[in-house]
């Protein structure tokens, strides 16, 4: 694969554009702990293991809002609320965000390959 000369009619053009938001998110890692904690989860709030893992991975990213309609509409996981995406509540994000002190995320130093 050749590598994207920067323009958007290049087909290499969006790969690089999914790396680049990638590469600059936050990724949540796994391990027993995790999984045992997502466990815990899925027993507590009868969730599916599945439904489990998405929630502890939120509540590990510090997130406040977890968009879903997988999960019961307000249910709150700690300062984790649950919001159905198809319904009004989602339809207005930003009075969903407006009442939320914004999440801490550390940033990452990016290295050079």
């Amino acid at each position: 694969m050749s590598p994207s000369t920067g323009s958007p009619h290049d087909p290499c053009y969006a790969g690089d554009v999914a790396v680049e938001a990638l590469a600059a998110s936050r990724v949540v890692g796994s391990n027993a702990g995790f999984v045992l904690d997502a466990l815990r989860l899925s027993q507590r709030h009868r969730l599916s293991m599945w439904d489990a893992l998405i929630v502890q991975a939120a509540v590990a990213a510090g997130c406040t809002t977890l968009f879903t309609e997988d999960v019961q509409a307000g249910h709150r996981f700690g300062s984790l609320e649950v919001v159905d995406p198809f319904t009004g509540a989602a339809r207005s994000p930003r009075a969903l965000y407006a009442s939320r002190p914004a999440a801490k995320v550390p940033s990452r130093r990016r290295q050079s390959l």
